[in-house]
C-alpha cells in the first residue's frame, strides 16, 4: 500500500478536487519514489489523517515537467494544475527540476 502525504496547502486542494473528481486523481511526487502498478493507495494528511482511501495505482510514469500533459494537469489539485504551478512545489517534494513523476490513482 502506497500513502501519499499532503501538507496543509496541498490537503485544502486535493480536497476540493475530490470534490470535483472523486473517481481518478493525477499525484506528483519525485522521479525516484519506488511505486507498484495495481497496489492499494492512502491520501494522508499529516500525523496519519486519512483523507481518502480506496485508490488504486493505475499508472505511474517519470517525465521532465514540460512533458506533463494537459490532460494530466487536469486531474490535479489546483495548486499543482498547470507547468507554472508545479515547478516551484518540485523541490519540496524531493523532486528535481529535470523530473517528475506522475502518477494515476483511480477509485476502486
Amino acid at each position: 500500500m502506497a500513502n501519499f502525504l499532503h501538507r496543509k496547502e496541498e490537503k485544502l486542494s486535493r480536497l476540493k478536487q475530490l470534490e470535483a473528481n472523486p473517481k481518478m486523481i493525477i499525484h506528483f511526487c519525485k522521479a525516484g519514489r519506488t511505486l507498484t502498478v495495481g497496489h492499494r493507495a492512502v491520501l494522508m494528511g499529516k500525523q496519519g489523517e486519512v483523507l481518502d482511501k480506496g485508490f488504486m495505482i493505475r499508472n505511474i510514469r517519470v517525465c521532465k515537467p514540460e512533458q506533463v500533459t494537459a490532460e494530466e494537469f487536469t486531474c490535479a489539485p489546483d495548486i499543482a494544475n498547470s507547468l507554472e504551478k508545479l515547478l516551484p512545489r518540485l523541490a519540496s517534494w524531493g523532486a528535481d527540476k529535470n523530473s517528475v513523476q506522475v502518477v494515476r490513482l483511480e477509485r476502486l
